[in-house]
């Protein structure tokens, strides 16, 4: 606290003080920047409002280096000017090397000088005693020790404010600490019209730099992707995005784009009147990695090796035996200061994660300081056991929450399994892919996970045979879901053989189901039967109750395909029994969708609908797209039945939409069935108008295909794209009491094609196909193929 003074040594030391932003403005060295402020208007909303409180007087913005906490400090304090009667000022503290010497700086900001017979603290307070006057003090992270003077002075001017800048708060009673975010960013998945994408706070920030850069730069269809992940890739740093719209003088948006690998070595060359530490982005954050203590710094190299963040319990298994000290309190220094962010997850353990730009800096110092093949091992092994963990978990009740938390860990179980062939640690990378087959097909993740199968099987000759039987048997069904049957056949039928030998009854039974039901997709019934009634016994043997219902639910799938609905259902129906014993969302899902399609291809199209809709939500629950797939094409068969046309077309275009993202394909029989399906909707709407509606359909969300889905039976909830019929003038199939299948099969009459050729096109034996034949003659009343084909020429069915 000050000692009293006298009033005429208070008014002469006061008078040093006056306005920056006014005429009076002369010794007030506020930084007047060179550049246009971009965006921010909600951040500069947000702080002035907080300053314009009574209650709040120390206002500390605090966020990574690069973020803009500078700039959005000069913004707001120009803004709030003439609201402080006295004046403001400006204090830079970076170059300070000792906490001493803040509150001097903090005097030859005032105007008072720093010579005098009192303390420079009983200076100010004198100087600044019954002013209202706004202090700006920036960068503060590093002299810290001068928070209590800081809270001294406030304290003794109640008319002072100060707003302070640091990448860590200040922490003294009183403060109030706003994080500053990086810039607002577009989805490069999902880019918005041009103006709306020109909006973006980071891709206008880029824009405008890069047009300094390159005049006539602008914004278009052309550059518009790199340029939104130019902005994505730097984490939206005001910082770093500048630095990079600094190369467009020489690069074209893609060009630096496909150079943003290597992005601290691209980002230098700041401008020269520029503090150094923003000169390059590798500066910014070495400022920051400085002020750590040892301990933090190397919790903040060991913390690098995650990739899209880790709860504290991943940080403490991986970094806690490195890192001295607790990691707890580790991980809320790094917070603290910028280097790490939280990321709150409803219902969940907290993440903490770096910005890419941030974590690049701490691999380089991980790589240097020779720890990283440690803190690797430490990676690869922490999320092995949380893989083997959560196996099991994956069939019953806790499955939802289980997949849920490996997919928040999805980008670290590829960086294990990257790691694993780097290292040559391929036993325990096997074991991993193993593990994760269950998560990998549910939450369909195929191609990188087929890639890494693809390099890591090749060296796996000495691997212990229960491990490279499980990394055979993903991918054999990594292949399958692909659509690759001669890969999955091979790699099936491999691990089937090392199953065997290890003596291991589920492995076998689970490689019999997966062969069983490729003989079903190549209309081997026979063989297929044969794998399943082999695999039966060995379940059985096992009490593997979700291996039971499992099989259950192919023998329905079979017994579907053959048209043998009363087997269907038998089958199906106890599979559903078991599923929902286990209270097993992803089993109880696929086996409704097998029997809303049992019904619909009975003519049972409205009794389908509740068994689909609860599917549906299954599907989105589990967030198995494969299945989501399979629903919105039992949808539009039920939707074409009903004569709903455009609908169904909608349903269609989405599910191949889905497919074609996924990389998974309609399974060679289901692929007839949606076809003969597709068939008569493109009857009934015209060649352009089915087109059109497919069209429309597959730029819908899965969100909204849902919901389109859900409605069928309903009022569209899209603009249709070809009208719809009304169920009263259903389709001439459906009129002569033709399945859907039936009526494919008429149309293959009608070409001349005979019982054989016809069960080839349709993936069912030929004496399947001689039945459909049968029973179409006598629906439309007519004794030969040839008045079945006239009949269906006649009637545009041909």
């Amino acid at each position: 606290m000050a000692e009293p003074m006298s009033a005429d040594r208070s008014q002469a030391e006061a008078a040093f003080v006056s306005p920056p932003f006014g005429d009076d403005a002369a010794g007030m060295d506020f930084p007047v920047p060179l550049t246009s402020f971009v965006g921010r208007e909600r951040e500069i909303a947000a702080v002035i409002e907080l300053l314009r409180y009574d209650e709040v007087r120390l206002l500390t913005l605090t966020g990574p280096g690069g973020v803009g906490k500078t700039r959005l400090a000069l913004q707001v304090a120009e803004s709030l000017a003439s609201e402080f009667a006295d004046g403001a000022a400006f204090a830079d503290l970076a170059p300070l090397r000792d906490s001493a010497r803040v509150l001097p700086a903090v005097a030859r900001a005032v105007g008072v000088p720093e010579a005098g017979d009192r303390p420079v603290s009983q200076r100010l307070a004198a100087a600044l005693a019954g002013r209202t006057f706004l202090l700006v003090l920036d960068s503060v992270e590093h002299v810290g020790a001068a928070a209590p003077a800081v809270a001294d002075l406030l304290a003794d001017c109640p008319g002072l404010v100060v707003l302070a800048t640091g990448r860590g708060a200040l922490h003294v009673g009183g403060e109030q600490e706003f994080p500053v975010p990086p810039m607002s960013l577009p989805d490069p998945a999902h880019l918005p019209p041009l103006p709306e994408l020109a909006a973006a706070e980071a891709v206008a920030l880029f824009v405008e730099r890069a047009g300094a850069v390159r005049p006539g730069f602008a914004l278009t269809a052309e550059n518009a992707v790199a340029v939104a992940e130019i902005c994505v890739r730097l984490d939206g740093l005001p910082l770093a995005i500048e630095l990079a719209a600094a190369r467009a003088k020489v690069l074209s948006p893609q060009a630096l784009l496909a150079r943003l690998e290597h992005r601290l070595a691209l980002l230098t060359g700041g401008a020269r009147d520029a503090p150094a530490r923003q000169r390059t982005l590798r500066d910014a954050i070495a400022w920051s990695y400085g002020l750590l203590t040892p301990e933090d710094q190397t919790l903040f190299r060991w913390l690098s090796v995650f990739v899209g963040g880790c709860t504290l319990t991943a940080a403490e298994a991986v970094a806690g035996g490195a890192a001295a000290g607790d990691v707890l309190d580790g991980v809320s220094s790094l917070v603290d200061k910028g280097l790490l962010h939280l990321a709150d997850h409803p219902d969940q353990e907290p993440r903490f994660a770096m910005l890419e730009t941030i974590r690049a800096y701490a691999l380089e110092q991980l790589a240097d300081s020779g720890e990283e093949e440690h803190a690797r091992d430490a990676h690869l092994d922490y999320f092995l056991v949380l893989a083997e963990l959560a196996e099991p978990e994956l069939t019953g009740p806790n499955q939802v929450a289980w997949l849920d938390r490996l997919e928040a860990e999805h980008h670290n179980l590829r960086a294990a399994l990257a790691w694993s062939l780097e290292a040559d640690r391929l036993t325990q990378g096997l074991c991993l892919a193993g593990a994760l087959l269950r998560y990998w097909e549910h939450h369909s993740h195929y191609a990188e996970e087929g890639k890494w199968l693809e390099q890591a099987l090749p060296r796996a000759g000495d691997e212990p045979v229960p491990v490279r039987a499980k990394a055979l048997h993903a991918a054999g069904v990594v292949a399958f879901w692909q659509g690759d049957r001669a890969g999955a056949e091979a790699a099936l039928g491999d691990a089937l053989v090392l199953f065997r030998q290890a003596g291991d009854g589920a492995g076998t039974a689970f490689a019999l189901n997966r062969l069983g039901t490729l003989a079903l997709h190549a209309g081997d019934f026979a063989c297929a039967d044969a794998r399943f009634a082999e695999a039966g016994v060995l379940i059985r043997e096992t009490g593997d109750e979700d291996g039971i219902a499992a099989l259950e639910g192919q023998l329905g799938y079979a017994a579907l395909l053959r048209e043998d609905y009363e087997r269907a259902t038998s089958h199906l129906e106890e599979a559903l029994v078991r599923y929902r014993r286990l209270d097993s969302k992803l089993g109880t899902g696929r086996v409704l969708i097998h029997l809303g399609r049992s019904l619909t291809e009975q003519g049972k199209a409205e009794a389908a609908l509740p068994l689909l809709r609860e599917a549906l939500d299954c599907d989105r629950e589990t967030g198995n797209r494969w299945y989501l797939a399979e629903a919105l094409e039992a949808f539009a068969a039920a939707a074409a039945r009903l004569g709903e046309s455009a609908r169904a077309a909608h349903l269609w275009g989405a599910a191949t939409a889905l497919r074609d993202v996924l990389g998974a394909p309609v399974p060679p029989p289901d692929r007839a069935r949606v076809e003969a399906e597709a068939a008569a909707a493109r009857h009934r709407l015209g060649e352009e108008g089915f087109a059109a509606a497919l069209a429309t359909g597959r730029m819908l969300t899965p969100d909204e295909a849902a919901a389109e889905a859900s409605a069928v039976g309903g009022p569209s909830r899209i603009g249709t794209s070809g009208a719809d019929v009304a169920p009263d003038d259903a389709d001439e199939e459906a009129a002569m009491g033709l399945t859907a299948r039936e009526a494919e099969v008429l149309r293959l009459i009608a070409e001349g094609r005979s019982n054989a050729e016809i069960a080839e096109s349709l993936f069912i034996s030929p004496r399947t196909a001689s039945t459909h034949v049968g029973r179409i003659l006598q629906k439309l009343g007519v004794t030969s193929r040839a008045a079945a084909a006239s009949y269906a020429l006649r009637h545009g069915l041909g």
